[in-house]
């Protein structure tokens, strides 16, 4: 993923969300953490290191956070006991059509009677 690819999508997921502002802030730093890491294929990242870079001080915010990008289909997780929570970014999977359409301007007709333009699946 690239950063301002992924940040225009992110961005563009959040604005049209319903999502609470601390679910919104894990994302972002969800995010941000990815990009120091050079966006790996999944990021481990602890409850405690993820309450320190939010400033959130219950782990409940934080798994309710999680379970609500889950839900909206931005991001996979899976836990481990005593293990940091292994994340991994869903942002260009089922909705890649619809970014890719609303950063062209293109509609679903448009896309499919252009034959070199193309979804890529970057998993």
């Amino acid at each position: 993923m690239e950063f301002f690819e992924g940040w225009k999508a992110l961005n563009s997921r959040l604005d049209n969300s319903d999502l609470p502002a601390l679910t919104q802030l894990v994302a972002l730093k969800l995010f941000v953490i990815s990009d120091e890491r050079r966006f790996p294929v999944s990021i481990s990242v602890s409850d405690r290191e993820l309450m320190q870079r939010t400033g959130i001080s219950s782990k409940h915010t934080i798994h309710d956070a999680r379970l609500r990008l889950k839900r909206a289909g931005l991001i996979d997780f899976t836990t481990q006991p005593h293990k940091p929570t292994q994340y991994r970014w869903t942002l260009d999977q089922g909705n890649a059509e619809g970014t890719l359409r609303e950063h062209l301007g293109n509609d679903k007709g448009t896309l499919e009677a252009d034959s070199y333009i193309r979804v890529r699946d970057r998993r």
